[in-house]
């Protein structure tokens, strides 16, 4: 398990304007606080802003390459992801290259955060780990 200093998180928070802004931070709170205090450019004229849905990663590169994934996704696909719609989202799961990301699997352990886990192969989620 990574210690408290190694983990990263991807977080995206909803606007008061109902805009999503995606991000990824090695500490959450630390983070929605400055969206919240105006010291994110993309969020200064959209506050405040509630955390609405996090991921945790044992690197910032896991972390970054989920950003940019989330980041090509559609609004609705999102909005499934945020409400843990599996079923609509799957698919993009199973097309996660697992051997570049340390050969982890996502698990929903509820529906706003995933826990990655060494899991199966298959991109079919595994909550037994």
């Amino acid at each position: 398990m990574a210690s408290s200093s190694e983990v990263h998180w991807l977080y995206i928070v909803r606007c008061a304007d109902d805009a999503l802004y995606i991000g990824e931070t090695n500490d959450v709170d630390r983070r929605v606080a400055a969206h919240n205090e105006g010291r994110s450019a993309f969020t200064l004229t959209r506050r405040p802003v509630s955390l609405i849905y996090q991921e945790q990663f044992e690197s910032r590169g896991l972390a970054l390459a989920r950003e940019r994934q989330l980041k090509t996704w559609s609004r609705a696909k999102n909005e499934a992801l945020i409400v843990g719609d599996v079923t609509t989202f799957a698919v993009s799961m199973r097309a996660i290259n697992w051997a570049a990301a340390g050969r982890l699997c996502p698990c929903p352990y509820s529906a706003r955060t995933l826990k990655w886990c060494g899991g199966n192969d298959n991109g079919y989620f595994n909550g037994d780990t």
